[in-house]
């Protein structure tokens, strides 16, 4: 376990994880619209077929990105704790173009 948490197949799991998630989730957005949308009348397939495709596809990418943010948070080459999953950003929107937060401004200053 310990070869897994310091070798490179961490890295290469955590960008296997967000790759696929991201597919998966496409492929639910557009199953989503097409199910939902103009194109629902003009499919062979079922509406209960759809929807619940569409339903399992949703909780598969709920799956994969518990996978994703684990195996970021467990890798050691960037240190990520667990706690930072939980912060909001503290920024707000206050007419800047460069978007930056007070924070950031102070540390570059």
């Amino acid at each position: 376990m310990s070869a897994f948490l310091h070798g490179p197949a961490l890295w290469y799991a955590t960008r296997a994880t967000g790759l696929v998630t991201m597919l998966l989730l496409t492929a639910t957005v557009l199953l989503g619209v097409l199910t939902t949308g103009r194109f629902a009348g003009n499919s062979n397939w079922p509406r209960f077929l759809t929807v619940g495709l569409h339903r399992n596809l949703s909780l598969l990418v709920l799956v994969f990105l518990a996978l994703h943010v684990g195996t970021t948070v467990v890798d050691q080459f960037v240190s990520i704790p667990l706690a930072a999953l939980s912060r909001r950003p503290r920024c707000r929107s206050r007419g800047r173009a460069d978007g930056l937060c007070a924070s950031r401004r102070e540390a570059v200053a």
